[in-house]
């Protein structure tokens, strides 16, 4: 059974709105942690975005899960990943030959180690714990989708529930690669 330390609901107020505003999960003072959307395209547009992170588990590495929330295949020719963080040095490029298909799922490892290996992506960099930036950006370095966060528990991912939608939760049993049902 999926144990969820915390789920919070956000509701878009008006219809008229073309972008999100900035989704917020309240900040508070403690180790809660927050995870928000922040304005960039049309939300009905988004095709790709970030659907579910792990910021922090040792010994394993941090990933980042990026969800097909359109119709059609996407291919990620071009498109990257950065954080906040890392320095311009330290961004993830998708493979030319990587196409995610609707409602699949890409997982980039976040260890450090640039490239592919073991039929896994992994990115030059590592997520930040305390807080940070994940940044989607398309082959002309415009952000695609982009989530802010701060203080993330160990082992706790943030994840999207549904799939590709609005509503963050902080998963203790994380899924990379695979849905986020709710329960």
């Amino acid at each position: 059974m999926l144990v969820r330390r915390a789920a919070f609901v956000f509701a878009l107020l008006a219809s008229a709105c073309e972008e999100p505003s900035s989704f917020v999960l309240p900040h508070d003072t403690g180790d809660r942690p927050t995870v928000e959307d922040e304005e960039g395209p049309s939300w009905d547009s988004l095709a790709v975005l970030v659907n579910e992170f792990l910021a922090y588990d040792p010994p394993s590495s941090d990933w980042i899960e990026i969800y097909n929330r359109s119709a059609e295949p996407v291919a990620m020719a071009g498109m990257r990943l950065a954080c906040e963080d890392s320095n311009p040095q330290e961004v993830f490029t998708f493979p030319d030959d990587l196409v995610i298909e609707p409602a699949g799922f890409a997982v980039v490892i976040c260890d450090e180690e640039e490239g592919e290996g073991d039929g896994e992506l992994h990115a030059p960099f590592r997520i930040e714990r305390h807080q940070g930036t994940i940044t989607l950006l398309d082959a002309d370095d415009m952000a695609v989708n982009t989530v802010g966060y701060a203080y993330q528990d160990q082992g706790v991912s943030a994840a999207r529930v549904p799939d590709g939608e609005l509503t963050w939760i902080f998963e203790e049993e994380p899924t990379p690669g695979e849905s986020n049902a709710a329960e």
